[in-house]
C-alpha cells in the first residue's frame, strides 16, 4: 500500500503523455508519387531533393541532407 500513490501518479502521467502525443498528430498525412525529403531546415530539404532529381536514390539523399544539416542546422 505504500507505493499506491506513485503507481497512480505514474499511470496518469502516462495517459496523459498518450493523450498529448495523440492530439499532436492531428494534421492529416501527406502523401508523394515521386519522392519526399523531410528536414528541419530548408537548405538542407533542398540539398536532398536536388540528389534526388540528380538521380540519386534515398540513401543517397538521407547522406547529403546529413551532411547538410551539420552545416547549416544550430
Amino acid at each position: 500500500m505504500k507505493y499506491q500513490p506513485f503507481s497512480r501518479t505514474l499511470i496518469a502521467t502516462a495517459l496523459v503523455l498518450t493523450v498529448s502525443g495523440v492530439q499532436a498528430a492531428s494534421q492529416a498525412p501527406v502523401a508523394g508519387e515521386n519522392g519526399m525529403v523531410v528536414t528541419a531546415q530548408h537548405l538542407a530539404t533542398h540539398v536532398g531533393v536536388d540528389v534526388l532529381k540528380a538521380g540519386g536514390n534515398a540513401v543517397d539523399a538521407a547522406v547529403a541532407v546529413g551532411y547538410a544539416l551539420a552545416v547549416v542546422y544550430p
